[in-house]
């Protein structure tokens, strides 16, 4: 029976890592075999002395689960851990609190037959004075057994550990980077994932080196002149190691950058390399057209995401390494056209932390808490009605009911006798300054916002359309009359006549994202939409997008008025021009702005752009800014899922004025495809998959099942 239990070791002040083993035996291999982890500390896991992974979150409580299958034997087997708690030291310190305990810590997945050992031996605390403790056959009578802290709940076993994502089997893709002639600085040509591992002449043995990575899109991090913010990021990540016997240096802790700087005095490496740590995809859905560009722009697009796939979706590889529901809301439907995958997504419905230190981010769990980001709960309810259509799991929307009835109720609770929301301004659970209030990580964005209004009602129309699969009448009927009735609040008392579109009460500025949220969820009327996107093209487009106001403003969080380009509001507003009948304007709009930052010299798209030709954002690789493998599938060729599975589809096509695209979609029934070429469109899908739609543009036609 496998349980999960909470171990420690005493904490030593002389080094960071302590050490686990527990062996065990089998009669056979099994077919399939799973191991499952959390740690509140970075962790590296071997199996029969071979590197498996390292904890995948930089944040506690998520649970990694990996298929081990390959790694085992028949007969004597050994799990080995390597566990350090450097760069999670503040969470190490909360969980501390919680038990009393002063050791590291690590929870997994095990089978009770025999003790779990640990050494906090000095000899022991680089990691490298006995390569082999991690074999079958080393010694390890010596160690003491750990000390077991918290046994979890059986309810927490069966929801958050047991519906974790498994990584199939996988081999890691081995990265080599371009050195500069002296050896001191590598380039990866773009941001990457993994685990370095330097290989030396072996008379360096015992050498200490040092490694510091960088993130951006530019080697000039490192120089003098670097910001002290800049710098301070650097050092955070820096790793001392010491060169191992047999001359190799392997680095067991999961790094986010592009370059590498290594300072090892006289030695040189005879090889630099990264073992590539994301989640395993294919990529099933494939889309190329007429436009060099865009086909660059899909492909830069798809990277950006995959190297966010960890044991969930995250929005940055380097900085939050978390799911966000405003986040992977994009990041599932990109992952459903491009690999027909919607684990992960599935996944991140039950990450949290065992013992709710940390909450899934945007799911609330009661009616009368208090949450800072107020449009991240709306995601989430609109995440699980896009995850059923996708999926067709409805046995996951059963299980989630209770959520999505609390987070509506949560919505019903704020709504004003307008039937709006007005957000008001929260003081931060752990500063002595204002909370954060909505994606753009702004404080001070407060009052009635079109586009905290409009994402509402359409979670709430998320809420029917669940309530309705699920043949519950009642919540569905309640649900749709809270999306009119505020669809019609914000028509009648967010629009702005004089300026010819949606503005947020009392301020000063056009919001770009509640204007395209607006149009986009069903909010505005045919004139306002006609209205709001002709103002938003007039006011807002630059040749780096659409800016996130019509006039400059101080930064607030990384709301910076005219001066910001947000990819994820340029995706809603790209796809509002789609469904408004624009194909040009929305195609247009992604060539500047995914087009800008690849002048810019992007390899990842960025977490926001400036609205210059020059400046670099510092955050590359956000998922977020991937919408562009979104848009082409599902706008240019407008293929929709409209009932669960895919069962009934849309065939909605918008090209505009491409000469040619061929496009396919993966599905829970076999793949979707779409081809245009000369005005004619050819659709090919599966028996199983109904085509109850197709809306054509003007003077053209379609082939289907030719």
């Amino acid at each position: 029976m496998s349980r999960v239990f909470f171990l420690s070791g005493d904490f030593s002040p002389d080094g960071e890592y302590c050490f686990f083993r527990k062996t065990f035996y089998l009669d056979a291999v099994p077919e399939s075999a799973v191991f499952r982890m959390q740690s509140y500390g970075h962790c590296a896991f071997f199996l029969n002395n071979t590197f498996v992974e390292c904890s995948l979150g930089r944040h506690p409580g998520r649970i990694a689960a990996f298929d081990v299958t390959r790694f085992l034997h028949q007969g004597k087997n050994v799990i080995s851990l390597q566990l350090g708690g450097d760069f999670f030291q503040p969470a190490e310190e909360r969980i501390r609190e919680m038990t009393g305990n002063s050791g590291s810590l690590i929870a997994f997945t095990l089978t009770l037959d025999t003790e779990i050992l640990v050494s906090n031996s000095n000899v022991l605390q680089t990691g490298v004075a006995f390569p082999e403790w991690s074999s079958p056959d080393f010694d390890d009578s010596d160690w003491q057994p750990a000390k077991q802290i918290i046994p979890v709940s059986e309810e927490e076993l069966h929801s958050a550990w047991r519906n974790t994502a498994i990584w199939p089997p996988w081999q890691p893709t081995v990265l080599n980077p371009v050195a500069e002639e002296n050896h001191h600085l590598f380039d990866f040509g773009k941001t990457v994932v993994g685990y370095p591992v330097l290989e030396f002449p072996k008379e360096y043995s015992g050498q200490v080196i040092f490694l510091q990575f960088d993130f951006s899109e530019s080697p000039s991090d490192f120089g003098e002149d670097a910001s002290p913010s800049v710098k301070r990021r650097i050092e955070k990540l820096a790793v001392h190691a010491q060169i191992e016997p047999d001359g190799f240096v392997h680095i067991y802790r999961r790094r986010a950058f592009r370059y590498l700087k290594l300072s090892a005095g006289n030695a040189k490496p005879v090889a630099v390399r990264l073992l590539q740590s994301c989640y395993p995809a294919d990529i099933r859905g494939k889309f190329s057209c007429s436009d060099p560009l865009l086909n660059r722009i899909d492909e830069v697009a798809e990277y950006t995401l995959r190297v966010n796939m960890h044991q969930e979706f995250e929005s940055c590889p380097r900085h939050e390494m978390l799911g966000f529901s405003g986040d992977v809301r994009l990041d599932s439907l990109i992952a459903a056209y491009l690999y027909g995958d919607t684990t992960l997504t599935r996944s991140f419905f039950y990450q949290k932390h065992c013992h709710d230190l940390i909450h899934v981010p945007g799911r609330v769990y009661s009616r009368t808490e208090e949450r800072s980001l107020w449009d991240y709960p709306a995601w989430y309810l609109i995440m699980i009605q896009e995850y059923v259509l996708f999926s067709g799991d409805l046995e996951t929307a059963r299980d989630l009911w209770p959520v999505v009835l609390m987070n509506a109720q949560w919505y019903a609770d704020k709504l004003d006798d307008h039937f709006l929301l007005y957000q008001i301004v929260l003081q931060d659970r752990h500063h002595d300054n204002p909370a954060i209030v909505e994606y753009s990580c702004a404080t001070s964005r407060i009052g009635y916002k079109v586009f905290l209004n409009a994402l509402v009602a359409r979670s709430f129309d998320a809420a029917a359309t669940l309530a309705g699969w699920l043949g519950k009448q009642h919540e569905q009927s309640e649900y749709l009359e809270l999306a009119s009735r505020m669809k019609h609040a914000i028509s009648e008392k967010l629009w702005d006549p004089a300026a010819g579109c949606f503005r947020d009460f009392s301020q000063k500025f056009l919001p770009q994202d509640g204007n395209a949220l607006a149009v986009l969820f069903g909010a505005a009327t045919a004139d306002q939409t006609q209205s709001a996107l002709e103002t938003l093209k007039r006011k807002m487009w630059s040749q780096h997008g659409s800016a996130m106001a019509d006039i400059p403003m101080p930064l607030d969080g990384n709301f910076g008025g005219r001066d910001v380009i947000s990819p994820l509001m340029n995706c809603y507003e790209a796809e509002a021009h789609f469904l408004k009948g624009q194909p040009d304007d929305a195609l247009e709009l992604i060539r500047r702005t995914w087009g800008s930052m690849l002048k810019k010299g992007a390899h990842t798209f960025w977490e926001y752009n400036w609205n210059d030709p020059d400046k670099r954002w510092f955050a590359t690789a956000h998922a977020w800014s991937a919408g562009p493998a979104y848009l082409l599938r599902a706008c240019v060729a407008g293929i929709i899922p409209l009932s669960p599975g895919f069962s009934q589809i849309r065939v909605r096509p918008r090209p505009g004025s491409l000469a040619f695209f061929s496009c396919i979609i993966p599905t829970p029934y076999g793949n979707i495809s779409l081809d245009y070429q000369d005005d004619t469109f050819t659709l090919k899908h599966p028996a199983s998959i109904q085509c109850v739609e197709i809306d054509l543009p003007p003077g053209k036609k379609i082939l289907v099942n030719p």
